[in-house]
C-alpha cells in the first residue's frame, strides 16, 4: 500500500506526479480531499486555546497549519513558522512573480488585474506562475492571496521605502484610471502608505461619510480620526465639523470617552469662532455623553449651560433639543415637576412639514 500526500495547487501542469496518478487504476485508488477548517472549527480551536477567535478564520482561511501556528504564537503579527513557510514557497518563484506578489501584498483583500498591469505592464506570465504555485487565486477580473496571513507575510518583508514606492504606484494608477469617489477608503489606505498628506486630507472625510452611510460606524470613526491627523490643512470651522463627525460615530459605537474628547476640542474651536449656536449645540451633546459615563452632575451642568446660551439666540431646533435634554435628565432623576416644565417649554417654530401654521413643543 502506498500513501501519497500532495498539494494539488502547488504542482505545475508538467509535474511528473500527474502522470503517475493518471495511470493508477481507479478501482485500486481511494482519494481523500482535505477541505479547510470551517469557521465553527476554527472558533472551537481558539476557545480550547483560550484565545480570541475574532478575525482568525478570515486571516487564515481555515488553513490548519496557519490556524495552529497563530494559536501557538505569543506575539502579534505573522508567526515565524508561517512566515518561513511562505518565504520558502516564494523563493521558488521567478523575480517577476515575486515582484507581482510584493505589489499585491500592499493591496488589502483583492487586486484588480488592470491595476497590476498598470503598474507592472504585461504581467500575464508572472500572474500565471503565482496562480499555479497556489500563492494567488483568480476571481474573474481580480486576484487575491489565498490566505490573508500569506499576504501579511509578504508585506512584512518589504522595507519602508519599498512599501512607500508601491503605495505611490498603486495610488497613481487609481487616479489615472478613474478617480472614483466610491473608492475613497482605498485611496486613503494607499495615500497613507505613500505619505501623501494632501490626498489623505482630501479623501478621509469622504471615506468616513461613505462608511457611516453603509452602517460601518466604527470604520467611519477611524476615518474621521485619520482625517484629523492632518487637521492643520483644514480651516477651523471644518476642523470642528470633522471633530463632531468623529464624536457622533464614536457615540454610536460606544466609544463614549473618545466622543467626549472630540466634542470638547470642537467646543474650543466654536468658542474661538464666536459661534454661540454651535457652542450651545456642543454643550448639549457633552451633557448627553457625560450622562452615559455616569457623570450626572457634569451632565446637568452642561445641559443648563446649553439652555442658558441658546435662549439668548432666536429659537430653533438646537434650543428644542436642549430643552428635551433637560427634560430627559429630569425624568431619569425621577423629578416629575422639572420633566413637565422642560417638556412643555415655550419654544415655537415654523412647521418642518411646510404647513402654514406654527406649532409648539408640548
Amino acid at each position: 500500500m502506498f500513501l501519497v500526500t500532495y498539494r494539488d495547487n502547488e504542482l505545475s501542469r508538467d509535474h511528473p506526479l500527474w502522470s503517475v496518478i493518471g495511470d493508477l487504476p481507479s478501482k485500486a485508488v481511494a482519494r481523500l480531499s482535505l477541505a479547510p477548517l470551517s469557521e465553527q472549527a476554527v472558533t472551537c480551536l481558539a476557545q480550547q486555546a483560550h484565545r480570541s477567535a475574532e478575525q482568525l478564520y478570515a486571516v487564515t482561511g481555515g488553513n490548519p497549519f496557519f490556524v495552529t501556528e497563530v494559536l501557538a504564537s505569543d506575539t502579534p503579527g505573522v508567526p515565524l513558522m508561517v512566515r518561513d513557510a511562505v518565504f520558502a514557497r516564494i523563493a521558488r518563484l521567478s523575480p517577476a512573480a515575486r515582484t507581482l506578489l510584493e505589489l499585491a501584498s500592499v493591496v488589502p483583500t483583492r487586486s484588480e488585474r488592470w491595476l497590476l498591469e498598470a503598474v507592472l505592464g504585461s504581467a500575464a506570465s508572472a500572474l500565471e506562475e503565482c496562480l499555479t504555485s497556489g500563492m494567488l487565486s483568480l476571481d474573474h477580473t481580480t486576484v487575491a492571496f489565498r490566505h490573508e496571513l500569506a499576504r501579511q507575510a509578504v508585506e512584512s518583508t518589504l522595507s519602508p521605502l519599498r512599501q512607500q514606492k508601491l503605495h505611490t504606484q498603486v495610488l497613481q494608477a487609481f487616479i489615472n484610471h478613474s478617480e472614483d469617489a466610491s473608492q475613497a477608503a482605498r485611496l486613503v489606505h494607499h495615500a497613507l502608505g505613500a505619505h501623501d498628506e494632501a490626498l489623505v486630507a482630501r479623501y478621509a472625510p469622504l471615506a468616513a461619510k461613505q462608511a457611516s452611510t453603509q452602517g460601518a460606524h466604527r470604520e467611519a470613526a477611524a476615518q474621521y480620526a485619520t482625517a484629523l491627523l492632518w487637521a492643520s490643512q483644514f480651516p477651523p470651522e471644518r476642523q470642528a465639523e470633522l471633530l463632531e463627525g468623529r464624536a457622533y460615530e464614536c457615540y454610536l459605537t460606544s466609544q463614549v470617552e473618545e466622543a467626549v474628547q472630540a466634542r470638547q476640542t470642537a467646543l474650543q474651536i466654536w468658542r474661538k469662532l464666536d459661534r454661540s449656536d454651535q457652542v450651545g449645540h456642543t454643550l448639549r451633546w457633552l451633557s448627553r455623553l457625560n450622562w452615559f459615563l455616569g457623570k450626572s452632575s457634569e451632565a446637568e451642568q452642561y445641559a443648563a449651560e446649553a439652555v442658558e446660551l441658546l435662549e439668548t439666540l432666536p429659537p430653533d431646533a438646537k434650543l428644542a433639543m436642549a430643552y428635551s435634554n433637560l427634560a430627559q435628565l429630569s425624568m431619569l432623576a425621577d423629578n416629575t415637576a422639572e420633566t413637565v416644565r422642560w417638556e412643555s417649554g415655550p419654544l415655537c417654530w415654523p412647521s418642518p412639514w411646510g404647513m402654514p401654521r406654527r406649532w409648539c413643543m408640548r
